[in-house]
């Protein structure tokens, strides 16, 4: 039986590395027995399978069936998918992939990092992207439900089961064998081909989809908050968003920018670290009784 790996997510723990990584070694994993199929990778986007996601959303099986043409092609042993928005899954779209997946040997992973360093991050990457223009604690409050991690387990344990879904902690992956290591280890090479791999994705390569830091990121929120406050007619055409990648590219420009636009203060304070282990305390107990190895609760300190 053919297995496929299914990586989830969660957002902000190496997904975009991992899935550009995968696309860069299409030939090399073919070579090793393993297909990352091209359908469902958007033309121009990261290399993530979002168009399977947006099927299961909108019930188009055309996708699905596209992409069982293409397992079917390939007659590879192993298919690996990757696509962080699948960890937000509901359990009836979840239900849905496992019948497309049915006649495959499933195996779900998904990475979780502790809460506050994940909210940070992902803070970070919207006020990059121009999605939120609030503070950081506006945030916190807005996307609160995001740390229930528990949710995101249970849905894909109640359809596949416990022994197919994998919760791996990208702290305790990132100190230990690297991220890209734990990751290739988990695709089920022979010793020999798993060593290759590792050797030849470990390439130098500049930071993919990293979180800002908090001068750049807190500057690109001043960006979205005056591009909100425009009205749409008065905004120049396209001329918030070139300012936006002047502050993102960091060079002579972007440093003069965040200079002039950056406030004298932290983007979080103690108050919010100690808002925020008050508002998910019982989730994060939750989540570590039932799916993090006594051994393991520390790489989820905060």
């Amino acid at each position: 039986m053919q297995r496929v790996v299914l990586h989830i997510g969660t957002h902000k723990t190496g997904t975009t590395l991992l899935q550009r990584l995968l696309s860069e070694n299409h030939d090399l994993l073919r070579a090793a027995g393993v297909l990352h199929p091209q359908t469902g990778i958007p033309q121009g986007h990261n290399n993530a399978h979002r168009d399977l996601m947006l099927a299961i959303r909108k019930e188009d099986n055309g996708k699905w069936e596209e992409l069982s043409g293409e397992i079917e092609q390939a007659g590879l042993p192993t298919v690996v998918l990757s696509a962080e928005e699948l960890c937000r899954c509901d359990r009836h779209q979840v239900a849905r992939i496992q019948q497309k997946l049915d006649g495959f040997e499933a195996e779900i992973i998904c990475y979780f990092r502790n809460e506050w360093d994940f909210m940070l991050a992902a803070c970070r990457q919207q006020w990059k992207d121009g999605s939120f223009a609030g503070t950081f604690p506006e945030f916190l409050e807005a996307k609160l439900p995001r740390c229930r991690y528990e949710k995101y387990v249970e849905r894909w344990i109640d359809v596949f089961g416990a022994e197919r879904v994998h919760v791996v902690l990208y702290d305790k992956a990132v100190q230990g064998p690297g991220l890209i290591d734990d990751f290739v280890g988990r695709l089920g090479f022979t010793p020999e081909v798993e060593a290759i791999m590792v050797q030849a994705l470990q390439r130098p390569r500049k930071a993919l989809n990293a979180s800002s830091d908090d001068a750049v990121a807190m500057t690109q929120r001043r960006i979205t908050a005056l591009e909100q406050r425009l009205s749409p007619r008065l905004k120049p055409t396209g001329g918030l968003q070139r300012l936006r990648r002047t502050v993102r590219r960091q060079g002579l420009a972007g440093r003069v920018l965040v200079a002039a636009a950056h406030p004298r203060q932290d983007m979080s304070t103690d108050a919010d670290i100690d808002w925020l282990r008050e508002h998910t305390a019982g989730w994060h107990q939750l989540f570590l009784d039932r799916f993090v190895d006594p051994a393991d609760h520390h790489y989820l300190d905060f």
